[in-house]
């Protein structure tokens, strides 16, 4: 499939994303860092909520996009997978996602208020994807490549982005096993596109209080921060 660039490429939130330091990752037998995120793409006019000052025409032009994205990635991936591999987890339902967290959360601490951060993906589509090559990061207005340390601290999970993806076809065998499959990779480029609340991780003991979003101050929307 050839790569969605950034004029084309959908209006998505990220999350869990390591797209600067990345993973240590042994691929062909060689050590090499992969640099990975999930993103999450609008389903509905509801998924636009944390974006500031949005008209209706821009969330028309935003919900469109993603549409058409699913659309040609859902196309692309049927016709280029290998025989037998399936496409179910391409883009998984986050309101699915979000009921089952909420469920297994009140069903292991029945006397707690659920936290919020488990219905961040309401209202959308959940993607992955990776790549072994480092990316460029942009920011709303294009220009050069803002390097590394600038998305380290701009990238953030929750923030609105628009990113380069291509999709791929994958067959390998392990331990004497066959696995395929299709897949999105990122494409080279990363645009850093609105701020909006910043996602909580949440806790790992059982006895800390549980982090709630921490907000960020927004700036005011014009169209042309968002249309391009």
């Amino acid at each position: 499939m050839e790569a969605i660039k950034l004029k084309e490429a959908p209006y998505v939130r990220l999350a869990h994303n390591d797209l600067t330091e990345g993973e240590k990752k042994t691929f062909k037998g060689e050590e090499k860092v992969k640099f990975s995120t999930a993103f999450m793409l609008p389903k509905n006019k509801e998924a636009l909520a944390s974006i500031p000052g949005l008209t209706d025409t821009q969330a028309k032009t935003i919900l469109d996009l993603a549409k058409k994205y699913k659309e040609k990635v859902m196309k692309a991936g049927t016709s280029e997978k290998p025989k037998g591999a399936k496409l179910d987890n391409l883009f998984k339902d986050g309101d699915e996602m979000a009921d089952a967290k909420i469920e297994a959360f009140k069903e292991e601490n029945p006397k707690k208020e659920v936290p919020k951060y488990l219905d961040n993906t309401r209202n959308f589509w959940v993607c992955n994807a990776g790549s072994y090559f480092e990316q460029k990061f942009f920011g709303p207005k294009g220009g050069e490549n803002l390097g590394k340390d600038w998305a380290s601290e701009n990238i953030y999970d929750g923030c609105w982005c628009r990113i380069e993806t291509r999709g791929y076809s994958w067959n390998f065998t392990e331990n004497k096993m066959t696995k395929k499959g299709w897949s999105l990779g990122l494409a080279g480029s990363i645009q850093k596109w609105q701020d909006a609340e910043k996602f909580a991780s949440g806790s790992n003991g059982e006895d800390e209080e549980v982090e709630e979003t921490m907000e960020l101050v927004t700036p005011e929307a014009s169209d042309d921060d968002f249309i391009d």
